[in-house]
């Protein structure tokens, strides 16, 4: 049972890691999920606290068992903090998140690179904000696994001899 209970406890800590790293690493870069965040922001409001909850399979360890119910109690309550913090956050961001790109429209292909293309993007905040929805042109190349590439472009500048306008 210990080393059953060590393997889920590894495996838990792994995928929060993981889940943290490319959320950091997808905010912090202009790469972006082809169908939006949306089944990521799902997986991470129900995963990560999961994951959180099968952390407490680790207490379990200790030989003295004085030393056990301090360590579990201290453990399972700052755990549990934890799970019902990180879930109340990402279900809240997620709930009351209400600007995102709504439209994409390909303007333009790349003769060279059929994955590269310019695309017309619309971003708004909905019911909260009474400004129409910013229209901008990026740059945006696919890449497998569902990734692409966004880059800010100004229109007035491509070269059209190396772009096929889209209609």
């Amino acid at each position: 049972m210990k080393r059953v209970s060590k393997i889920i406890f590894i495996s838990s800590v792994s995928f929060i890691l993981l889940c943290c790293l490319i959320h950091i690493l997808l905010e912090n870069s202009n790469f972006e999920f082809i169908d939006g965040v949306d089944w990521f922001d799902d997986f991470l409001i129900f995963g990560v606290p999961i994951a959180i909850l099968l952390t407490l399979f680790r207490i379990d360890y200790s030989s003295n068992s004085q030393e056990i119910d301090v360590v579990e109690t201290v453990s399972t309550i700052t755990i549990m903090a934890l799970a019902v913090f990180v879930f109340l956050y990402f279900f809240l961001s997620y709930l009351f998140d209400f600007c995102r790109t709504d439209y994409e429209q390909a303007i333009y292909r790349s003769k060279e690179t059929p994955s590269l293309q310019i695309v017309e993007r619309s971003f708004g905040c909905g019911a909260i904000d009474s400004r129409p929805p910013s229209i901008r042109f990026y740059e945006i190349e696919r890449y497998r696994l569902g990734l692409i590439y966004v880059t800010p472009i100004d229109t007035s500048r491509i070269d059209l001899k190396l772009w096929d306008r889209v209609d």
